[in-house]
């Protein structure tokens, strides 16, 4: 490949050669290694194609996920932004694209790691501005009943949390759990813990009998998919003991929270 850089032929098969290389690596936590096929690759491909093309919108995305796993947050947000920017550059408006035969991924990915990024950096406020690009987008593409919305709505649910807008988090976490119950193939794990974070709010805003009840069914999902001891059904556990203190019912939170403590000492 070094050669056929330096003698500049081959380029677009070169270059499909790093990025498949950087797949595989990274796919073997090989991040460094990736890191630099994946920079290789991008700077070959656009002396082939250009600056703005789907093939640099894919690459720099993925580019943008091996950075925030080295811990990079500041160069993955950097990666994530430009995926996004080239494909609006591309495709126009979602509200349009989602009518053509452009594959979901790429106007939803790029997006969707962005607000990840931003949450783990802590800029709440940079982080709502694209959650709620976020749902827009999402809902565009997927409709309200799907997966990807559901745990857009919920992390965004998570940044009101932060904030203790606990209305606001409500209403995130109730969209979220309605998004992934009426999914086409709901997440049962992922539905607990939008569950949970609804009968935690509810618990700040002192609605214990409500968050018992969505705590519950959250217990329910997670002993069907883990069994008895598991360190989700401790979660729930722990959270439905709150729930019982709440309600006075001190012997039923003594109860689960010994039940909790038993899984805890068993890991």
């Amino acid at each position: 490949t070094n050669i056929a850089e330096e003698r500049d032929v081959a380029l677009e098969y070169v270059s499909t050669l790093l990025y498949q290389a950087g797949l595989y690596i990274h796919a073997h936590q090989l991040l460094e290694e990736a890191q630099m096929c994946y920079l290789r690759s991008i700077n070959i491909a656009e002396r082939k194609l250009g600056t703005i093309h789907q093939t640099i919108a894919t690459r720099v995305n993925n580019l943008g996920i091996v950075e925030q796993e080295l811990g990079n947050l500041d160069n993955a947000q950097t990666c994530f932004e430009r995926a996004m920017e080239i494909c609006e550059t591309i495709y126009g408006p979602t509200k349009e694209a989602v009518y053509t035969g452009i594959p979901d991924a790429m106007l939803t990915m790029p997006l969707r790691n962005l607000c990840r990024v931003l949450e783990e950096k802590g800029n709440v406020k940079r982080a709502q501005r694209a959650f709620e690009k976020a749902m827009k987008t999402f809902v565009d593409v997927y409709g309200w009943n799907h997966s990807v919305v559901a745990e857009c709505a919920h992390n965004f649910g998570n940044t009101w949390l932060i904030l203790e807008k606990h209305s606001k988090a409500q209403n995130c976490f109730i969209k979220a759990v309605r998004a992934e119950e009426n999914a086409h193939e709901c997440d049962n794990i992922a539905l607990a813990r939008y569950l949970n974070s609804l009968g935690i709010v509810l618990l700040k805003t002192n609605n214990p009998t409500l968050a018992a009840e969505q705590i519950g069914r959250a217990l329910r999902l997670d002993q069907n998919e883990f069994g008895e001891k598991h360190l989700s059904v401790a979660r729930d556990l722990i959270n439905l003991g709150h729930a019982y203190k709440q309600l006075k019912q001190l012997d039923d939170a003594e109860t689960v929270y010994r039940e909790a403590l038993t899984i805890l000492e068993d890991q």
